[in-house]
């Protein structure tokens, strides 16, 4: 890493259901790697060797801190994690990548072709699509990325949660518009990364 440049990993945690999967997901990230954990909350949690980070609750699925995280996470080069991941093995090349000059490292969503952005509401899915002049996209799944703190990637942030705040639901399609507008260094990672053999994603534990 550049000189001083520090690595760590994020967590946004809200309420009794993420704080219980965050204590699931920090025990496995232990068993691979030492990086400095930060926990963006509203209040401390049960989790020691950790930074808290207190932030107040804006939406009921905690997207617009994660949408912060350029601001909130005290890192240079940060690994952003859902509490609902478990990580299994070595990842932590995404940091290299990004001394490598790229500003965002992430992985695509397993929905594509007709599946992609099933989950989103009608009517920003269709504005999406018209706003990128197809359908033929590339969602990603921004329940893991790395990034770090560049100039661009600053930039693209700050459009991401400008696109966010047009229906503030879901965060995958005011990505790929943010991206759009602000291009930024895009490095994308394998399926493992994310649900897969890398990375398991229990999809939805953390609000039940």
């Amino acid at each position: 890493m550049g000189k001083g440049a520090s690595c760590g990993v994020c967590f946004v945690a809200y309420g009794a259901p993420a704080c219980r999967e965050l204590g699931a997901s920090i025990a496995a990230l232990r068993k691979v790697c030492d990086y400095p954990i930060a926990i963006i909350s509203d209040q401390k949690t049960p989790y020691s060797d950790v930074q808290h980070i207190v932030f107040p609750l804006r939406d009921k699925g905690a997207r617009w801190s994660k949408l912060n995280l350029d601001t909130l996470s005290p890192f240079d080069y940060t690994l952003y994690l859902d509490v609902d991941t478990r990580v299994m093995g070595g990842i932590f090349a995404g940091f290299d990548i990004l001394q490598s000059g790229y500003d965002l490292v992430i992985a695509p969503s397993n929905f594509q072709y007709s599946a992609i952005f099933r989950h989103i509401q009608n009517a920003e899915r269709q504005l999406t699509f018209e706003e990128l002049g197809t359908s033929e996209l590339l969602q990603l799944q921004a329940g893991v990325f790395f990034f770090r703190k560049s100039p661009a990637m600053l930039e693209l942030f700050t459009t991401w949660r400008a696109e966010w705040e047009r229906f503030e639901d879901q965060d995958q399609a005011a990505l790929l518009r943010a991206l759009d507008k602000t291009p930024v260094k895009l490095w994308i990672l394998s399926y493992m990364f994310n649900g897969g053999e890398l990375v398991q994603h229990l999809f939805g534990r953390a609000i039940r």
